[in-house]
């Protein structure tokens, strides 16, 4: 049974390779779960946080790895975040 670099737990479900194939650490979900949540309640409204890898926190992870462990509220906060930063707006006539 693996085992969690993080809580040190023995779990059935564990994501590896989380920032690409020479990411060699291994996480629960759990654990995982309060990295994300932990990454986006220091987020705000105006600023697309990117959600880092554990183990090279200069990598990101991509959307498709912790999605898996976000609740649906930050996803939504997340697509909303990316979504107004990658808007262009003229500022004399449109609002956000």
């Amino acid at each position: 049974m693996p085992t969690c670099d993080i809580c040190f737990d023995d779990v059935t479900k564990v994501f590896s390779k989380l920032c690409g194939s020479d990411c060699e650490g291994v996480v629960c979900s759990e654990c995982l779960s309060a990295h994300v949540t932990s990454i986006d309640s220091d987020s705000f409204d105006g600023s697309a946080t990117a959600i880092k890898c554990i183990f090279h926190p200069k990598h990101v992870l991509p959307y498709a790895t912790w999605e898996q462990v976000a609740d649906d509220k930050i996803k939504e906060a997340q697509h909303r975040r990316a979504k107004a930063m990658l808007s262009l707006q003229c500022g004399g006539c449109h609002s956000r």
